[in-house]
């Protein structure tokens, strides 16, 4: 058989349309900025982290992806 006489299929498999929706939803739409906050989860102005105020934390906070995120972690 001779590529002139092959047909291109339309259709494009389920498989690769998952692994792209999976790409996007994991890297494509997300990121993390850090935040100042006390321990009741109140953002404080940035230069109470700085400074070493009591109680005061920077916080890493998940921005975006599926869902829109809020997912916060210490650090």
């Amino acid at each position: 058989m001779f590529a002139r006489d092959m047909k291109k299929s339309n259709q494009v498999p389920a498989t690769l349309i998952l692994a792209i929706v999976a790409g996007i939803s994991v890297t494509g739409c997300s990121g993390t900025r850090r935040e100042c906050q006390d321990a009741t989860g109140k953002v404080l102005p940035g230069t109470d982290c700085s400074s070493g105020r009591a109680g005061a934390r920077w916080v890493n906070v998940r921005t975006g992806g599926f869902g829109g995120g809020g997912f916060t972690s210490s650090s």
